[in-house]
Formats: structure tokens, sequence, C-alpha cells
């Protein structure tokens, strides 16, 4: 059996489980990966793996929002480099 756990995963499930084990968080993973279990938790520990990376311990464990962004990366989302949309489009 090959299990594997992230640091991400492990900082995240001891600091606030109810964040990484709610059943909308596990759904989240679940649909991306057509419902097979194992791809839906290696997805799962890249997430936190690269949130980590990303944002550090201090925002692993909550989901990230605008205000959570520093002045740079907001400009740069202001730029119009990526565009966030408040629902899904057509491309998805």
């Amino acid at each position: 059996k090959n299990k594997r756990v992230g640091k991400a995963t492990e900082i995240s499930s001891s600091s606030s489980s109810s964040y990484v084990f709610d059943p909308k968080m596990g759904l989240k993973f679940l649909r991306s990966e057509s419902f097979h279990v194992t791809k839906a938790a290696d997805r799962m520990v890249r997430f936190f793996d690269l949130k980590l990376f990303l944002f550090g311990p201090a925002l692993l464990c909550k989901e990230i929002t605008m205000d959570d962004l520093s002045k740079d990366d907001r400009n740069t989302l202001k730029a119009g480099f990526i565009q966030v949309l408040p629902v899904r489009d057509r491309a998805g």
C-alpha cells in the first residue's frame, strides 16, 4: 500500500481538521477525479503542498480571498493577466 501524505497535509489536518476533513472539501477533489478515491487523495495532497508553498502556513487552513493577497498580487490580477470570474464560463 502506497500512502503519500505531504507535509502541508499533516500541518493542516493537525491545526484545522474541520477545514481539511470537511465533506465539501473532499467532494471538490472527488468530483475533479470522477470519484476515483486514490487520485482525489493525491490531488488533495498536491493542493495543500502548493498552497503551503504559495501562501505559507498562516493561510493553509482557510479559503484564500482577495483580502489575503498582497498589494502586488492584487495589482497583478487587476492588470488582466488572469481573470477571476464570479461563475464558471463555458470553458470551465
